[in-house]
């Protein structure tokens, strides 16, 4: 049907498909109309006082005049709202599973009804004035795009907006406002834009973009409710400017921020998580010190640490706050006791983790006893070894072993060398199920140590065994012999521990090491040792030896890699009865 008077004309309730109001007349309708195809204003309709039903598109390019009616778009396919003039409604009703389209720029006087569909407002606004309300909203009704809600009061509006796959709604309120305030709000996919502070651990990935016009003097809140963001830890509100992020506190469970905001950005929610640590363990134990170590829960970089006698109540042992290290030395402790220790992160000034622990240690180190001769210094007549480099004051104060192909990074150093003294070894233990899997990556410890002229490894003071703390093993534990220019070995079994002492004597037999006669010498009835000759510490014996070693050193003295024998000297001795016969000799401890 369409209208092309020049009258004015009087609309009884009655339905149309499609209608036109055109001409020069003004159309009013006096009873509710049905418009079941579309509707297209070319001069002028007044709605009356009715509710009229739309089902089809709505143009409107002449005068469209409110006045009390309720508009329903209550279509099954989407519906488009246009036209060359902006449309006002009084109450505007959507009702249309398949949604609306804004073609134009829309605004609601009195009350904005969202019962079922998406209103798509593309590059358009959507205004609800300060005389206006909103009922309805859900996550299959909701405004996806720009969103505008008047304020000329203090108070709380609700934004019901969301995007193409989610209902994102918010809560804006005024605390403190002058004149009338505009407030638009978007619902954007995607991670708010600028700098985050580094503390927070996860971030939402959808965010609001709040704007107003006309207000001056304000303060106000959000409350927001990201849809798909599940917090793990303490929920901040996160505000930005495009450049830089901030981060507020929020009340809980429903998100608004505790500080009042005075500019308007991008808003959205991140979380705080302080996770707790975990792995606490011990290691390098003496008997009055221990080393103790945990994993952190995130990315913290400061804990709290206490610890105490066995079965202390928290909060009475001795409290060390905000560690920086997690390879944290205790010292001062009893010899032979027990002791627990908890483990807090540090997040933030405002942000700590629970307390992680009991985890138990004690001062009960185990130690290691081992027994080794070195064929180079050995003395048939004595059963022992000889300590010239000692005597003579060769030995270095500090261990050999710092570079390749040792690379230990031990600091092991003494002012005096002790007597009794043969050289510098680097004992190895490894966790293994069995030997031939105890390779290079089942190295737990390793420590730089005296060989005494007995063939007992003796810690740096010459007196002690090696101290290894205590070792929790999922296997077994097999030692490893290194000189710096013998060849290596390892236990053939798994070491026996006795108290607090694990032995393992290699020169009573062959046997004794992996790999058997391989691996060993003999040196004289009942008494095996390491094979000399390994100048290179390459873990053969071979030409190398002899023309990139000993060759260069020979006629030297000191402490030299050429001196198989260990006398100081490096001479003909060391070529033709320590080197020659171990030729094609070779390690056979495992990689």
């Amino acid at each position: 049907i369409h209208f092309v008077g020049s009258g004015n004309y009087y609309l009884a309730g009655n339905s149309f498909y499609n209608i036109v109001f055109g001409g020069t007349g003004t159309y009013t309708a006096t009873g509710t109309l049905y418009i079941y195809g579309f509707l297209t204003i070319n001069n002028h309709f007044n709605a009356g006082s009715y509710t009229h039903y739309i089902y089809g598109n709505w143009t409107n390019n002449g005068t469209f005049v409110y006045s009390t009616c309720t508009i329903v778009f209550n279509g099954t396919v989407q519906q488009i709202i246009g036209g060359i003039y902006e449309t006002v409604f009084y109450n505007f009703i959507v009702d249309n599973p398949s949604g609306i389209l804004l073609n134009g720029n829309l605004t609601v006087n009195n009350v904005l009804t969202l019962t079922l569909g998406i209103v798509t407002t593309g590059v358009y606004t959507f205004t609800v004035l300060p005389s206006g309300s909103i009922t309805g909203g859900s996550a299959t009704a909701y405004i996806y795009g720009k969103l505008v809600c008047g304020f000329n009061a203090l108070g709380s509006r609700f934004f019901p907006v969301g995007n193409a796959g989610y209902y994102g709604p918010l809560v804006f309120n005024y605390i403190t406002l002058t004149g009338t305030s505009l407030v638009q709000v978007e619902f954007l996919e995607g991670v708010i834009p600028g700098s985050i502070p580094g503390f927070i651990t996860h971030v939402a990935q959808r965010y609001w973009v709040i704007s107003q016009t006309g207000g001056s003097n304000f303060t106000f809140t959000v409350t927001l409710d990201v849809p798909g963001f599940t917090p793990a830890g303490t929920v901040w509100m996160l505000k930005g400017d495009g450049a830089v992020v901030n981060a507020f506190a929020t009340t809980a469970p429903n998100y608004t921020n505790s500080e009042v905001f005075s500019t308007m950005g991008d808003f959205t929610l991140g979380d705080e998580v302080c996770a707790d640590p975990y792995g606490l363990t011990y290691t390098d134990i003496t008997y009055t010190t221990a080393t103790l170590y945990w994993e952190p829960g995130y990315l913290e970089q400061s804990w709290n640490l206490e610890y105490g006698p066995a079965g202390f109540t928290p909060g009475t042992g001795t409290m060390l706050p905000d560690v920086t290290s997690r390879s944290l030395l205790i010292t001062g402790l009893s010899p032979h006791s027990y002791y627990e220790f908890y483990v807090q992160a540090i997040c933030s000034d405002l942000l700590q983790s629970n307390w992680a622990g009991p985890a138990p240690f004690a001062t009960f180190p185990k130690q290691l006893d081992i027994q080794v001769l070195l064929e180079g210094p050995y003395n048939g007549g004595s059963g022992e070894m000889n300590t010239i480099l000692s005597n003579t004051g060769i030995v270095p104060l500090s261990h050999p072993y710092q570079g390749a192909p040792w690379n230990y990074a031990g600091t092991e150093q003494v002012t005096s060398i002790p007597s009794g003294v043969v050289d510098w070894v680097l004992v190895e233990w490894r966790d293994a199920p069995t030997a031939s899997a105890a390779t290079g990556a089942t190295v737990i410890g390793r420590r730089a140590g005296f060989l005494m002229s007995d063939g007992t490894i003796a810690d740096t003071d010459g007196n002690s065994l090696i101290l290894i703390g205590d070792p929790q093993l999922s296997g077994s534990l097999f030692v490893v012999v290194q000189h710096r220019n013998h060849l290596e070995i390892m236990s053939s079994g798994g070491m026996q521990l006795t108290g607090d002492i694990y032995s393992w004597d290699f020169t009573g037999a062959a046997a004794q090491a992996y790999g058997g006669i391989l691996a060993q010498k003999q040196l004289a009835s009942g008494q095996y040792g390491m094979v000399s000759g390994d100048g290179n510490a390459n873990g053969e014996v071979n030409n190398n030896d002899k023309n990139d070693v000993w060759r260069v050193q020979a006629g030297l003295s000191g402490y030299m890699a050429g001196d198989f024998s260990l006398d100081g000297e490096t001479n003909t001795v060391d070529k033709v009865e320590k080197w020659a016969p171990n030729t094609g000799s070779a390690s056979q401890v495992p990689e």
